[in-house]
């Protein structure tokens, strides 16, 4: 319950915060022709599809974690609100002196976001906030434990391969830029409180696809390079 009101209140705060500065966005432009014809002309993209690249980023610096990731968005009207999916396969592993498991399997995301402002000149370049119901399967497998006493000579001993899932909730913020025509770079920062822990039976979930290792909650990033399928963008 302490991890349901964390989600709620970050979440409720950045919803007061979009009411105040939405009148920022407008992405709607009237444009008038020389025989005062009128076009509405509306620059906001409808359907996004792309990947998360910050997987093979992270890999540089840590083997922790590993995976792949496949994105997408949908322009809804009023054009202040997206629909929203993530879906893909990660692997978590952990070794110190004690203990060494790996944890892996595919989650999907789907969920809302909202823009709380855009670029006058670009109104493409938006920042919004959004949140996501996350569901990820799990397959444990302890590669090694170890107990150490001082009375009986050290054990060593393995777990096969566990099966479980977790469900989550998600809020996250960020900022999509339009580099070229029609592709876009997407900056994302997430909080996610899991909900609903179906644990193996001989072991915790303490990886959880989608989001990592447990944590009170569990912060992350993402990094995303988009392609929008074009349309006419006129009505």
């Amino acid at each position: 319950m302490i991890k349901l009101r964390t989600f709620v209140s970050f979440f409720s705060f950045f919803l007061l915060l979009s009411s105040g500065v939405y009148a920022q966005y407008d992405s709607t432009k009237v444009i008038i022709d020389s025989l005062g014809k009128k076009t509405i002309f509306n620059s906001s993209p409808r359907l996004r599809i792309g990947a998360d690249i910050s997987y093979p980023v992270r890999y540089l610096f840590t083997n922790e974690i590993k995976g792949f990731e496949v994105v997408a968005d949908y322009r809804l009207k009023p054009n202040k609100w997206f629909i929203a999916a993530e879906g893909g396969y990660a692997t978590g592993t952990q070794i110190d002196s004690v203990l060494n498991y790996t944890t892996q399997g595919p989650y999907i995301k789907v969920g809302a976001d909202r823009i709380l402002s855009c670029s006058n000149k670009r109104p493409n370049n938006i920042f919004y906030i959004g949140a996501r119901y996350c569901y990820s399967s799990t397959s444990t497998t302890v590669n090694s434990y170890t107990i150490r006493s001082s009375y009986w000579p050290t054990l060593t001993e393995s777990i096969p391969s566990e099966s479980g899932s977790v469900h989550s909730l998600e809020g996250l913020m960020g900022v999509k830029v339009e580099i070229f025509k029609h592709f876009f770079m997407g900056w994302t920062a997430f909080i996610g409180i899991p909900i609903s822990n179906n644990k193996p039976e001989s072991f915790d979930n303490l990886f959880i696809p989608g989001l990592g290792f447990q944590h009170d909650p569990i912060f992350g990033f993402n990094y995303t390079l988009l392609f929008t399928i074009p349309s006419s963008g006129k009505k």
